[in-house]
């Protein structure tokens, strides 16, 4: 596998592509220019895949806000169609214990429930959980799963925003 370069970051959001792997982490609101930059990196990972395939990862930290304005609802769900066929499977990574994160954890399997996608869909409370059940699927390691994850989280957190296309 290729190196996992960061496709796009900024304090809020980050995205990370790799060969059948598309890892976003949410520190901040959902945005139309955060999942437009979604898109970006599927169409770049499906045309780097043989079979045309992969698995992604939404990282939902602490500090997120789960409320959507319709046009990010709305572009997310344009996503999830146009994608569908493609996508073998998604994980939903909520950090945290107590009652908040549970309630995300709750809510997120709820509308995941409710939107019927083509591919399973589960979500976790800790990343080894989900590398454990996403990892096969991807038909990717756990190395390469884990190591996504950490290097998607880390991009957020340099404050600079941040666009590397170059695989």
């Amino acid at each position: 596998m290729r190196s996992l370069p960061i496709l796009e970051a900024t304090p809020q959001w980050a995205l990370l592509g790799a060969p059948r792997l598309v890892v976003s982490v949410w520190r901040a609101h959902v945005t139309v220019s955060g999942v437009a930059a979604i898109e970006r990196a599927v169409e770049d990972v499906l045309r780097e895949s043989s079979d045309r395939k992969y698995a992604s990862i939404t990282v939902i930290e602490k500090t997120v806000s789960m409320s959507f304005d319709d046009t990010a609802r709305q572009a997310s769900a344009n996503l999830m169609k146009r994608f569908g066929a493609s996508h073998c499977a998604h994980g939903y990574l909520v950090d945290g214990n107590g009652f908040l994160p549970a309630a995300v954890r709750t809510a997120t399997a709820g509308l995941s429930l409710l939107t019927r996608a083509p591919y399973p869909t589960r979500v976790f409370s800790s990343s080894g959980e989900l590398v454990e059940w996403i990892a096969p699927l991807a038909t990717l390691s756990r190395d390469e799963v884990m190591r996504a994850i950490a290097q998607a989280r880390a991009a957020t957190s340099n404050g600079a925003p941040f666009l590397s296309r170059a695989w």
